[in-house]
């Protein structure tokens, strides 16, 4: 199977650049291109707490923290991309809700790239992202686990990996 475009969700946690370099390596390997996609899940606030803030614009104080999450996580992908040397990468921002907005994307990528539940500490989205992005995708989901110390994908895509990944299909 070959991947041409590759869609790795972006964010401001700890562990992204990880999964970033695994987007690149996945890229490269493939000739594809790499897609970062910057998403978080949308936070609807009460009534009771619009009313309750003294006529604070809450709604503009989270567009705002949106926004600098983005800058941030933006940062860190063309960081990545530049020390990689990779040409064919581009960066988007969705205001849709984390979820659609990776499921949206993802209908054009031949593989996304996700980390792992509970990889959590800054990534903006709700418990069950991952597992709801891998069911309801349509596409292959690779996803980064928390404990790996470097992108573990020496033989993940190998011809040898990739035949047991075929046979293992339903």
């Amino acid at each position: 199977m070959a991947y041409k475009t590759v869609l790795v969700h972006v964010d401001a946690s700890a562990r992204c650049a990880a999964r970033i370099e695994i987007g690149i390596r996945v890229a490269r390997q493939f000739d594809a291109h790499l897609v970062g996609l910057n998403a978080l899940t949308r936070t609807e606030s009460p009534g009771c707490v619009l009313a309750g803030a003294g006529g604070m614009p809450i709604a503009d104080i989270q567009k705002r923290l949106a926004s600098e999450q983005a800058t941030r996580a933006q940062a860190v992908f063309g960081k990545e991309v530049a020390t990689a040397g990779l040409a064919a990468a581009e960066w988007r921002t969705s205001e849709l809700d984390a979820v659609e907005a990776v499921m949206l994307h993802g209908r054009y990528a031949d593989l996304i790239v996700l980390g792992q539940p509970g990889d959590a500490g800054g990534s903006g989205v709700q418990s069950g992202f991952a597992e709801q992005v891998m069911l309801e995708a349509g596409r292959p989901v690779l996803m980064f686990p928390i404990s790996a110390v470097s992108p573990p994908l020496a033989s993940a895509f190998s011809s040898a990996g990739t035949q047991a990944a075929r046979r293992s299909a339903p």
